[in-house]
Parts: structure tokens; C-alpha cells; sequence
């Protein structure tokens, strides 16, 4: 699983400002091969499915960023000097908590890697992402839509994405860019493709999802979290992000139905003297419980009713911080706010998503 490091992409586009680039995510999969053997490379065979029920997934290139994109080639591509992106992230931000961020892709059997590429990078990006996935599992509007390179806003940043289905995965190549840079990563999106789909051709490890069950939440809403939360504010909690907005990713493991983050904020003008203003956002991610153990590393546990297990990062009552929550299957992250309040968003977000 990747790591991350707790910081807001608004945080990291003052670096975008000072005139860099920043580059995305993507990364493939296997597809069925040909039953004959055949003189030209291909793909390795998925798994053909069974009754088999996987609680744990088979990720592309055995979740291994290295297996990805070998150093040799991130020497070849980005130029001596690149680094792990929450590796760099770290000499950036000092005292910044490293932590292993959730994976919704790698229930699905794919994966995300993120370099930090040298300032003086031929390949013109400030880091390379790249997220990978099964063909099968990426919808024909997501694909065609990264298609060709499209740029979106996010927050105050420009993301810029190239996709391309090689032998039966999807490769999403990104980068984050300043406005002036928008058109001008295009071939090096598509190098980046072309090197990962080469590492898949040359031995990868079949990919397999987790198998959904009837114990994968559906859900729940936000619109019912909202309505199940508004008693812990004597005014009004909005939804919707405080700034920016969903994420295609986001969007995509949302319809997917690994991912699904709910965000809100206090409503100012309804916000009662003494009250916290409060920016939060309850995230489930269905039969997630594989990423727990990586999840919680670290992490104190803490008391949460119609849990089986739950764990939170902060140290003390009135900090702003997050807890993760699961009920042995699905995994809850309730992130922002102060640790008695994200129990009691918890519990009353437990308590919708078990009726």
C-alpha cells in the first residue's frame, strides 16, 4: 500500500505556484491471454473466477512500486534524483505524520505509485502518478473522458490525465501543473504508460478484487449520514467540500462502490457562540478490512459502540485529528474534527450503514 503524509493538496499548490509541475496516477493490469502460445509478448491470463471467496485482494505487479516502474527506468525517464513522493513529502513538511493512506484501488486488484521527479527532470514533470486496474473494472465514460489528456481543477492546482487500456488494464498516467503548463505533458503522459505497460508485458502477478458479499455496505447515503448527524450541531452542517471538489478518481471508486467520502462543514451563519467551527468528512470504504492492519499502524485504539475494532491517530480529546472504524468487513474513516465528536459521528454512521 502507498504511504502518505498528512497534508492537503491545497498545502502542496503553493509548490505548483513557485512555477513547478506535478505529475499523476495510473496503473495496469493483466487481461485473459491466449490459450495458444504466441511469438509476440502479451499480458498475463486473469485468474479465471471461481466460487472461491477472496477476502483479501491480488494486486497488479504484486503491489509493488518497483515492479511498476523499475529505478533503471525512473532513472531513464524522470533523471537521477527522483525520489518516493511521500519520501520527498517528508523532507518537505518536517514533523508531517507518515502514514499509509487508503487504498480503494487495491480492492479491485490495482494499485498507485508517486514519484517526485528532479527539478531539472527532461521529462518536464514535477512527480509522475500512476494508477492501475483491471479494464474490466474501469466504466467506458471514465475511460473515454482520459482518453485524450484533459486538465481539471482541484482546489486551487491543475490535474492534467492521459488514460490508455493496454492488453486489458487501465493505465492512468496524471500530474499536477500550473495553468501555463496544461498542454505540455501530454507525450510525457503517454512515455509513462508506455513504460508501465512494458513492466506488465515482461511478468506481473494476475490480479483478483476482493469478492463482494452480502456484508459489503451499500452505501450508506451521505444524504442519510446527514440526516443521522445533525444532532450533534445546534445550527447546520452543509455537505459539500469546504473548497474544491470530487475528484474523478473519487467519483469513479464511488460508482465502483469501494470508496464512497462525504464531506461537510458548520454553516456560519447558523453556527451557535461557543460552537466549534467544524470541516469534516466521513469516508466507507466497502470490504475494505484488508488495507486494516497498515491502516491502524500507530494508531491508539479507542472505544467506538457496534465496532469491531477502531483506532484513532489523535493524542489528546480537543484535537483535530481521525479515527478509523470496522466492523471486521468495511472499513469508516471519519477525519477533522475533534475525537469525541468523530465517536459520535461513527456510531450514528455505524447504526445506518447495519439497518
Amino acid at each position: 500500500m502507498r504511504t502518505r503524509v498528512g497534508l492537503s493538496l491545497a498545502v502542496l499548490t503553493t509548490v505548483l505556484l513557485a512555477g513547478c509541475t506535478v505529475a499523476g496516477e495510473a496503473a495496469p493490469q493483466p487481461s485473459p491471454a491466449a490459450p495458444e502460445s504466441s511469438p509476440a509478448p502479451s499480458m498475463p491470463a486473469s485468474p479465471t473466477p471461481t466460487a472461491e471467496s477472496r477476502v483479501e485482494p491480488v494486486r497488479l505487479f504484486d503491489g509493488e512500486c518497483d515492479r511498476m516502474l523499475a529505478p533503471a527506468t525512473l532513472d531513464a525517464f524522470l533523471g537521477d534524483g527522483w525520489q518516493d513522493y511521500d519520501q520527498w513529502l517528508t523532507t518537505q513538511y518536517a514533523g508531517s505524520p507518515d502514514r499509509v493512506d487508503p487504498a480503494p484501488e487495491g480492492t479491485l486488484g490495482g494499485m498507485e505509485c508517486r514519484w517526485k521527479a528532479p527539478e531539472d527532470s527532461a521529462s518536464g514533470l514535477f512527480d509522475l502518478r500512476v494508477l492501475a486496474l483491471p479494464a474490466d473494472a474501469v466504466p467506458a465514460d471514465f475511460a473515454e473522458k482520459f482518453a485524450t489528456a484533459a486538465c481539471d481543477w482541484q482546489y486551487d492546482a491543475l490535474i492534467c490525465r492521459l488514460l490508455r487500456v493496454e492488453d486489458g488494464v487501465a493505465i492512468l498516467a496524471a500530474t499536477l501543473a500550473s495553468e501555463s503548463e496544461a498542454d505540455t505533458h501530454d507525450d510525457a503522459l503517454s512515455q509513462a504508460i508506455d513504460a508501465v505497460a512494458a513492466s506488465a508485458r515482461r511478468g506481473v502477478a494476475a490480479a483478483a478484487p476482493v469478492t463482494r458479499s452480502d456484508r459489503w455496505w451499500d452505501g450508506p447515503a451521505c444524504e442519510a449520514i446527514g440526516e443521522r448527524i445533525a444532532d450533534l450541531t445546534e445550527g447546520t452542517f452543509v455537505a459539500g467540500y469546504w473548497e474544491g471538489v470530487e475528484s474523478p478518481e473519487a467519483g469513479f471508486f464511488r460508482t465502483a462502490g469501494v470508496s464512497q467520502e462525504c464531506p461537510w462543514f458548520s454553516e456560519s451563519e447558523t453556527l451557535p457562540a461557543g460552537e466549534p467551527h467544524r470541516i469534516f468528512s466521513v469516508t466507507t470504504y466497502p470490504g475494505g478490512h484488508w488495507m486494516w492492519a497498515d491502516l491502524v499502524e500507530g494508531a491508539s485504539p479507542v472505544d467506538v459502540s457496534g465496532a469491531v475494532d477502531a483506532a484513532t491517530f489523535s493524542e489528546r480529546e480537543d484535537e483535530a485529528g481521525s479515527i478509523y472504524v470496522t466492523d471486521g468487513v468495511n472499513v469508516l474513516h471519519v477525519n477533522g474534527a475533534d475525537l469525541g465528536f468523530n465517536v459520535d459521528v461513527a456510531e450514528r454512521v455505524l447504526d445506518v450503514a447495519n439497518s
